[in-house]
């Protein structure tokens, strides 16, 4: 047997059998690398820096034992499971850092109430909007009344659009961050303008590392539908 003429007696067999033992092991550790996933090579994969370690041990038992040509495939497989190791861990840390810059997305927050037209209790209003310390405040049946009320505790926010009505649709938004291309639309349809439901679209210049500027869109309104229908 080629492989074995290196091999001094029965002081060689023992290094042969744990070298080609190795050898079986870190190839079916290796298929799912060229795309040979198998039953047995999918589980063996997560141990790959562990065999990767063995098989570069048994390849020196071999070069000492002289079985040069096994040594030789068992270093070849031992870099190829250790370039494919290093591979998943940089890949593993990019996606980690992805997920850290999402997550860093997700900083800014927005709180969005109906106040109710006929409310006399803004001060609930007040202290829910102190307690969950939003970045963007969007209030839907707000009056003039209700926004002064509100104008002290307000005052975080110097960024605003302020639409209150006398009727359900008025509406105000509250903003940390500066904001640009705001637009109020009448939503006139077939209810009359003196009480119709406005939309409020506005562009918002966030901290985001993604994309600093978002435009968001706020509506409060009984006949949106018949509205699009009729454009």
């Amino acid at each position: 047997m080629v492989i074995a003429a290196g091999g001094r007696g029965w002081t060689g067999l023992p290094v042969l059998g744990i070298s080609l033992g190795a050898l079986a092991v870190g190839v079916t550790c290796a298929a799912p690398i060229v795309g040979l996933d198998g039953f047995v090579g999918e589980p063996a994969a997560s141990w790959r820096p562990h065999i990767a370690l063995g098989v570069v041990t048994c390849a020196a038992m071999a070069l000492l034992a002289r079985f040069r040509l096994l040594a030789g495939l068992l270093a070849a497989l031992a870099v190829t499971l250790g370039t494919d190791v290093i591979r998943t861990e940089l890949a593993s840390a990019q996606a980690d850092a992805r997920s850290d810059m999402q997550d860093g997305d997700a900083a800014v927050r927005v709180l969005l109430s109906n106040v109710l037209i006929v409310n006399d209790d803004i001060g609930r209003f007040v202290a829910w909007i102190e307690a969950s310390d939003p970045d963007i405040v969007v209030a839907t049946e707000i009056s003039s009344r209700h926004v002064e009320r509100m104008a002290e505790a307000m005052a975080d926010y110097p960024f605003r659009i302020l639409e209150p009505r006398r009727h359900p649709f008025g509406m105000v938004v509250y903003n940390r961050y500066p904001v640009s291309g705001e637009s109020v639309t009448e939503l006139a349809g077939s209810t009359p303008s003196a009480s119709s439901p406005v939309m409020v679209t506005v562009g918002v210049e966030t901290p985001l590392r993604s994309a600093s500027r978002r435009r968001m869109a706020c509506v409060h309104a009984d006949n949106a539908t018949a509205f699009y229908s009729e454009q």
